[in-house]
């Protein structure tokens, strides 16, 4: 008998003496016995049976697994934090969470105890934990029974993985795994903001819509990101210091620059005579930080920090990250930000697949695709069902940490837009639901695709002008929209002529444009058929 054969006859023969599951990872992590088509339990007549050797990843190649239950255990993808895992602990069990202080061994449960022990935890603690301030979740929220336990250097994550999703108190069990954000870099020296322009111009009408609505400073937009500069002269005095769940501490500073960038898209500052304006730049930013420099960050970081959001009053969420991966734990803080009434915007993806990213494609979630400089579609951004609304995302610029600006590319680029027209929309009336603001968008979109809505553009290219033409005040009145010009004679900027002409009535409009580049002050507009456009106001 050869060696393998050998050690197929000991296994089956561990088998029948432990009565092992029919599909079982051993404790050594070696093997996986799984029934073939149509074969029985060992121990019984007939039946054939393969021993599988698992990969040096851990994982028996299948895709995703199910534990006795019948409860999902995911786990087959490479892109998570070695070492950890994710379990929720089912309602009717004891939380873990009065327990952390203890040893990982005396979490309140015998069989929880085992399972550490077996696997050397050396630490529980809560995903969701506060540690960023505002309102404390409740101990009667779901939220409070996700626990990120650390096992010990030698454990096998994917063995560990089925082990704990196998008992009776544990409602799911995944890996840590880790979303990425979506941008690149672009030429430097592209000098125009053509996406707040009208959509004739590729852009999403935000110039115009100012003339209803530029903002308030009591309406904060997070960005869940890799942190905000600050100290930035066109971000300086509006923002809100969060928490860095990278570092553990309370200073969310950027060291990556994808969220500064974020930052100045959605807010910022106008009419300072510096660098550029954000959508919705009279609105307040609040700095997150869940990613790394390198741009990577852990699901257990971006769930705590949708929740601490929301616990510190931000009522527009955006997300320019994500991943393949339909993480519970992403998902449950996405539900509990939903139902407080915050509104998610999150980036569709750059792999110019139909392949849905999370949390994009929650249906809780705006997801949002990015359109081009001088056409619709951009090859990168992801499209697919789940898509709800475009933006611009093509040579977009951005505040980079350093006092700087830069043109990057992506559908990062394109989310904060849309959170910015969210910012907007609820600074004229903050009493509009998450419903009704999704509504307005979406209705009010430039259907740029097929009629309706389409898989490659969602309901359209996001329009600032007609969006906030729907929006009542507080009041129930609609706006009075001044008659502005004709979107198709709106001037259009370009990087070979930075100096338009034209006759500007609002000071953050003209002002916006001077610091621009785009106008001179002694420049009246005009429009490009030679006749004077019309006055705007604001």
């Amino acid at each position: 008998m050869n060696k393998k054969n050998y050690l197929t006859v000991c296994v089956l023969l561990l088998v029948l003496i432990l009565g092992r599951s029919p599909e079982s990872v051993w404790p050594w992590g070696s093997v996986i016995v799984k029934p073939l088509a149509g074969g029985r339990r060992p121990g019984s007549s007939g039946g054939r049976y393969e021993i599988r050797p698992i990969d040096r990843k851990g994982t028996s190649g299948d895709p995703v697994g199910s534990n006795a239950a019948g409860r999902p255990v995911r786990g087959n993808s490479l892109n998570f934090r070695p070492g950890e895992l994710i379990v929720k602990v089912k309602e009717g069990f004891p939380s873990l969470a009065g327990r952390l202080s203890r040893n990982a061994d005396d979490t309140g449960s015998r069989h929880l105890d085992i399972l550490n022990r077996q696997f050397g935890v050396t630490r529980v603690e809560a995903v969701f934990d506060n540690r960023g301030g505002g309102r404390t979740i409740s101990q009667n929220n779901p939220l409070t029974k996700v626990m990120l336990l650390k096992l010990g250097e030698r454990a096998d994550v994917h063995s560990a993985l089925r082990a704990y999703a196998d008992l009776d108190e544990i409602e799911y069990a995944e890996l840590n795994y880790i979303y990425h954000i979506f941008s690149s870099p672009d030429d430097p020296f592209i000098s125009s903001q053509y996406s707040l322009f009208s959509a004739s111009s590729y852009g999403i009408d935000a110039l115009r819509g100012w003339s209803i609505e530029s903002g308030d400073r009591s309406i904060m937009i997070a960005i869940i990101d890799t942190g905000v500069d600050y100290r930035h002269e066109d971000l300086r005095g509006k923002v809100v210091r969060g928490y860095d769940f990278v570092n553990e501490d309370h200073d969310p500073m950027d060291d990556n620059g994808h969220g500064t960038h974020v930052a100045g898209i959605a807010a910022g500052i106008a009419n300072n005579g510096r660098g550029i304006a954000g959508v919705c730049p009279e609105c307040s930013v609040l700095a997150v930080k869940v990613v790394t420099a390198d741009g990577s960050g852990a699901n257990s970081w971006i769930a705590n920090g949708i929740a601490n959001a929301v616990n510190l009053g931000a009522k527009v969420l955006n997300m320019s990250l994500g991943g393949l991966d339909n993480s519970h734990t992403i998902r449950m803080a996405v539900e509990h930000a939903w139902q407080q009434g915050a509104i998610l915007v999150a980036a569709s993806g750059n792999d110019g697949s139909s392949a849905p990213m999370y949390p994009a494609a929650l249906p809780q979630t705006i997801s949002v695709g990015a359109t081009g400089r001088y056409r619709d579609r951009t090859s990168f951004s992801n499209y697919g069902n789940t898509l709800e609304l475009a933006a611009p995302g093509e040579s977009i610029y951005g505040t980079v940490p350093g006092n700087r600006y830069e043109p990057w590319n992506g559908t990062s680029m394109a989310a904060p837009q849309v959170s910015g027209v969210v910012g907007l929309i609820l600074s004229r009336n903050s009493f509009l639901n998450a419903a009704q603001v999704r509504q307005i968008l979406d209705r009010t979109a430039s259907d740029i695709g097929p009629s309706g809505r389409d898989m490659y553009y969602g309901y359209g290219r996001v329009n600032v002008l007609a969006a906030l033409a729907q929006v009542p005040d507080s009041s129930g009145n609609l706006p009075n929209v001044p008659d502005i010009g004709d979107e198709d004679d709106y001037p259009v900027p370009s990087p070979e002529n930075r100096y338009l002409c034209g006759s500007g009535g609002g000071a953050l409009f003209s002002s916006t444009l001077v610091a621009l580049g785009l106008v001179s002050l002694s420049s009246s507009w005009q429009r490009r058929k030679g006749k004077r456009q019309k006055k705007l106001y604001t």
